[in-house]
C-alpha cells in the first residue's frame, strides 16, 4: 500500500527541488563567466584559446579516418573501419605463448603483502588529485564529477572497493576497454599505421592507483625491486640507468685482465673434454652443439622389380551445368567481375586433360650422441660396471607411427658417472661478481652519500649510502645454477632418435596453360598406391612424365637418405587431377577458362567482363 506525503513532506520537497534549481543556475552563471574571463583574458594562449572554442562549438574531439585498406579489402563503413582496427590491435596485443608457464623465482623474503583496506581518506585522496582533463570512460562519468564530488563519493566507493576485493568480484564495466585509434606515422589509409589509446573507466583507475600503491609499498619496504629497475620508479632516471650499465662495462671490461679473479666466480660454461670418459662405441662424442652423428647400419636391400599393374582411368570430365556453375561462383568472388559471361555465354568445346601428382614419402631415422649432464641429488648411478654400453643402434627405441615427425631423447645404458661440477668446481656456489662478494653495492639515487638535495635523507639507502646487492641477494655467493649447489653432477650420453617424413611432390606439367602452382590448392583423387621398405620407380605409366618425375624422387630419396639415415619405409602415390578447358563464345568473341581439381576451381586470367573501377 503506497503511503500518501503529507503537507510537511511535500513543502520539504519543494524547497529541496528550488534550492536544486538555485544550485544549477549559479553553476551555469559561475562556468559562463569563467569561460568569458578566459577567451578575453591576455594570458590565455592561442592553443589553450582555441581549444576552448572548440569545445563550446563542439568541434573538438572528432576524427575522420579515411577509406581503410589493409592489402586485402578496403574498409568503407565505419563498423568495418572499427573490425579492421579491433583486428590490427588484438594482433599486437597476443600473447606469444600463453601456455609458458611463468619464471621460479626464489624466496626472498617471508613477509608477505598485508589484506587490502579501502579507506575513504585514500579514497579522497585519489578522486581530488584527477585530472579533470581526461577522456571519461565507457561508463560515461567525466573526472571533474569525481573530483568535485570527492567528499561525497569517497565513503561509498571505499565500500564498494572492498567489497569487490573481498569477493574477488570486479565489475564488468570496468573490464570494458574502448580503444580510440590515433595515425602514428606514414599512409593514413593503412589501419597498420594506427596505435590504440584506451579509454577505461576513471573509478577502476582510482581503485587500481591504491592496490598499485599498496603493492608499491611492499616491495620497498622489504627491499624486494632490484637495483636495475629504473622505469616506473620514484628517484630513478635514464642518467642513472646509464651510470650503472657504464659501471659494469667497465667491470667487466677490467676483470679480463686478471685471470685470478675469474677463478673466484664463474667457471667455464661446457665441461671440459678431460672431463668426458671414453667409451666405447662412441668416441668423439663431445658436450652441446648439435651432437655427434651416427652412421646407420647398412642392410641389403630387399627390393626386387615387379610387374606394373596394367590399369586404364577414363578421363573425367565435366558437364556445362558444372562449367557454368563453377565459373559463376569464380565471378561472384571477385567484386569487379560481372556473371553476365557465365550467364549468358554460348559453349563451344569442352577439352579434357590428364594432370597427374607423384608425390613420394621416405620415412627415415637418425640417431645423434652427446654428453650431457643433470644436478646429482643421489639417484640411481647406471655406470659401466652394469656392464658394457649398447651401440648407438643398438639402443633398443619404439617407433612412432609411419610418416609423422617425432624426435625422442634416452640415456644410453651403462654410461653414466657422478663428476664435480665444473662450473663452482664442486663449491656449490661462487662468489658474486657484481658486489665482488661483499654483499653491499653503492647506492646510485644519493651517489653513496646517504643524502639528497636539500639534505634530505635518501629513502632507497635509508641514509647509509649503500644497498643490498640483487643479484645475490647480500649475500656475496650465488647459487650455481649447473648443480643447483650440489657441487656434483650426473654425467651420461644422450641418444637422441629424430623420425623424420621426408617428402618428394611434382606434378606432371602438360604445358596446356595451366600453372601448376595452381594444383597445391585443390585435390584430386587417388588412383595408384605402393608402399613398402624401398618402393620401385614407375614404368609403363600412361602418362610418361610420371615415369620421368617417379625415377627422380626415388634416385633422390635414395642418394640423400640412403647414407646419412635409416630409411624405415616409403610409399608413393599418383593422383588424377581432373583438367577440363571451357571454350565459349560471348558477344561474338571466342574465349576460354580452365575447370581444375575435384573443388572445381577456376583459372580464367582473361575474364571478359572486368570492370576498371577506381576508389577514391
Amino acid at each position: 500500500m503506497r503511503c500518501q506525503p503529507g503537507e510537511a513532506t511535500t513543502q520539504d520537497y519543494m524547497h529541496a527541488k528550488q534550492r536544486k534549481q538555485h544550485a544549477i543556475d549559479r553553476a551555469k552563471r559561475f562556468h559562463n563567466q569563467r569561460i568569458r574571463s578566459k577567451l578575453c583574458s591576455p594570458a590565455t594562449s592561442s592553443r589553450e584559446w582555441w581549444w576552448t572554442i572548440k569545445k563550446l562549438t563542439g568541434g573538438g574531439g572528432s576524427v575522420n579516418i579515411p577509406i581503410l585498406d589493409d592489402g586485402r579489402v578496403q574498409h568503407v563503413s565505419a563498423k568495418d573501419k572499427a573490425e579492421a582496427f579491433a583486428t590490427i590491435f588484438i594482433q599486437k596485443c597476443r600473447v606469444d605463448d600463453p601456455s609458458q608457464p611463468p619464471p621460479d623465482i626464489p624466496t626472498i623474503t617471508e613477509a608477505s603483502l598485508q589484506p587490502m583496506r579501502f579507506t575513504p581518506r585514500d579514497i579522497k585522496k585519489w578522486l581530488s588529485a584527477l585530472d579533470t582533463a581526461k577522456a571519461m570512460g565507457p561508463d560515461n562519468i567525466p573526472a571533474v564529477v569525481l573530483k568535485t564530488c570527492a567528499p561525497e563519493l569517497a565513503a561509498p566507493l571505499a565500500k564498494l572497493f572492498q567489497y569487490s576485493y573481498n569477493t574477488g568480484i570486479y565489475p564488468t564495466m570496468w573490464k570494458i576497454v574502448q580503444e580510440c585509434p590515433v595515425h602514428k606515422k606514414q599512409d593514413k589509409s593503412n589501419p597498420a599505421n594506427y596505435r590504440p589509446i584506451s579509454l577505461l573507466s576513471i573509478i577502476s583507475k582510482v581503485m587500481e592507483g591504491v592496490v598499485d600503491s599498496a603493492i608499491k609499498r611492499h616491495l620497498l619496504t622489504n627491499n624486494l625491486l632490484t637495483d636495475a629497475q629504473f622505469g616506473f620508479r620514484q628517484d630513478h632516471s635514464a642518467p642513472d640507468f646509464i651510470t650503472t650499465l657504464v659501471q659494469t662495462w667497465t667491470k667487466e671490461l677490467n676483470s679480463r685482465d686478471g685471470p685470478e679473479d675469474l677463478e673466484d666466480e664463474e667457471g667455464p660454461t661446457a665441461p671440459p673434454i678431460e672431463m668426458l670418459d671414453n667409451v666405447t662405441g662412441y668416441e668423439g662424442t663431445v658436450a652441446g652443439g648439435d651432437g655427434n652423428y651416427i652412421s646407420p647400419p647398412v642392410h641389403l636391400s630387399d627390393k626386387q622389380e615387379r610387374p606394373q599393374p596394367q590399369l586404364e582411368w577414363r578421363i573425367p570430365s565435366i558437364t556445362e551445368d558444372a562449367a557454368r556453375e563453377a565459373l559463376t561462383q569464380f565471378a561472384a568472388a571477385h567484386c569487379c567481375y560481372s556473371t553476365g559471361p557465365a550467364r549468358d555465354m554460348v559453349f563451344q568445346d569442352l577439352t579434357p586433360f590428364n594432370m597427374y601428382r607423384y608425390r613420394l614419402e621416405t620415412f627415415t631415422e637418425s640417431r645423434l650422441t652427446e654428453w650431457t649432464h643433470v644436478p646429482f641429488t643421489g639417484q640411481s648411478v647406471d655406470s659401466n660396471a652394469y656392464g658394457p654400453p649398447p651401440l648407438p643402434w643398438d639402443v633398443a627405441v619404439q617407433n612412432p607411427p609411419m610418416f609423422q615427425d617425432f624426435t625422442k631423447k634416452v640415456p644410453v645404458p651403462h654410461t653414466a658417472a657422478v663428476k664435480r661440477c665444473h662450473k663452482c668446481k664442486g663449491r656449490g656456489k661462487y662468489r658474486c661478481s657484481q658486489c665482488g662478494g661483499k654483499g653491499k653495492l653503492k647506492c646510485l639515487s644519493c651517489g653513496g652519500r646517504g643524502i639528497l638535495r636539500g639534505n634530505k635523507r635518501c629513502i632507497q639507502c635509508g641514509g647509509r649510502g649503500k644497498k643490498r646487492c640483487g643479484p645475490c641477494l647480500g649475500r656475496g655467493t650465488r647459487t650455481c645454477h649447473v648443480c643447483k649447489a650440489s657441487g656434483q653432477l650426473l654425467f651420461y650420453i644422450q641418444l637422441t632418435v629424430k623420425w623424420t617424413n621426408n617428402v618428394f611432390e611434382q606434378v606432371a606439367d602438360q604445358q596446356i596453360g595451366l600453372p601448376v602452382t595452381l594444383f597445391s590448392k585443390v585435390t584430386g583423387r587417388n588412383v595408384f598406391a605402393d608402399e613398402s621398405y624401398q618402393v620401385y620407380t614407375i614404368v609403363g605409366f600412361p602418362d610418361s612424365l610420371i615415369d620421368q618425375i617417379s625415377q627422380q624422387g626415388v634416385q633422390e630419396h635414395q642418394e640423400k637418405f640412403g647414407r646419412t639415415a635409416c630409411i624405415l619405409q616409403q610409399r608413393q602415390t599418383i593422383e588424377l587431377i581432373p583438367v577440363t578447358k571451357v571454350h565459349f563464345q560471348w558477344k561474338g568473341r571466342e574465349h576460354s577458362y580452365f575447370v581444375y581439381g575435384a573443388e572445381n576451381n577456376v583459372y580464367a586470367p582473361d575474364y571478359p567482363s572486368k570492370c576498371h573501377c577506381t576508389i577514391l
